[in-house]
């Protein structure tokens, strides 16, 4: 069976999934691929990939949302505590930012304005990171203000390594969904694997206040 995945979500969250599914199903034989880009399942010959964001619509593809994915603004105490702590989107220009690079361009951050209306901002970035579990050790580390997902940077903001900024952020921009070819749909094997996806993955629906 083969699976794509988005490198870090796919390392962090689900990679212990196949392996119990595997563990579980011994005729069941994995390949799989690491990748930030979109594939053509179809044209590269997928039976599965996750996605997060926006999952497109493809007429020969088949959708489950598996997860829910929030992002928020943080940065380490340390760096906060040297160069204070923006309230408001305008004042990120007077910050490190840190911006994670998709198809090498940085990714806008989503932010709600006063009056809750959601809108993208495209921040002047001092440093751009390409890997999301790299953007969030150099976000610890100190060196600047982050946009970061909760499923990555929840233990980190857990123990205190970093904290939430107060820009508010939409409490939820983005789905995380498992797709198929149609000519996979009802296949035992795929079937297997979501299912087993869609139980295990209810925890990435992380909140932060």
């Amino acid at each position: 069976m083969r699976i794509n995945l988005p490198i870090s979500f796919g390392r962090l969250y689900v990679m212990p999934v196949l392996a119990e599914v595997a563990d579980g199903n011994p005729d069941l034989n994995l390949d799989i691929s690491f990748t930030d880009r979109q594939v053509d399942l179809v044209e590269e010959g997928f039976d599965l990939a996750v996605r997060l964001g926006d999952p497109g619509d493809h007429a020969s593809l088949i959708g489950r949302r598996i997860g829910t994915q929030r992002s928020i603004i943080c940065a380490a105490p340390a760096y906060l505590d040297r160069r204070g702590r923006p309230t408001v989107v305008e004042e990120l220009v007077k910050h490190d930012c840190l911006a994670f690079a998709k198809d090498g361009r940085p990714l806008p951050w989503a932010v709600c304005g006063s009056d809750g209306t959601v809108k993208l901002v495209i921040i002047q970035p001092r440093h751009t990171i390409s890997h999301g579990e790299a953007l969030r050790d150099a976000t610890v580390k100190g060196l600047g203000v982050a946009y970061l997902s909760t499923w990555l940077a929840a233990d980190d903001l857990h123990s205190g390594r970093l904290e939430v900024v107060p820009i508010s952020t939409p409490a939820e921009d983005g789905p995380i969904t498992a797709l198929w070819p149609r000519s996979r749909d009802l296949a035992p094997k795929v079937r297997v694997v979501v299912d087993a996806l869609v139980e295990a993955l209810k925890p990435t629906q992380v909140t932060v206040s």
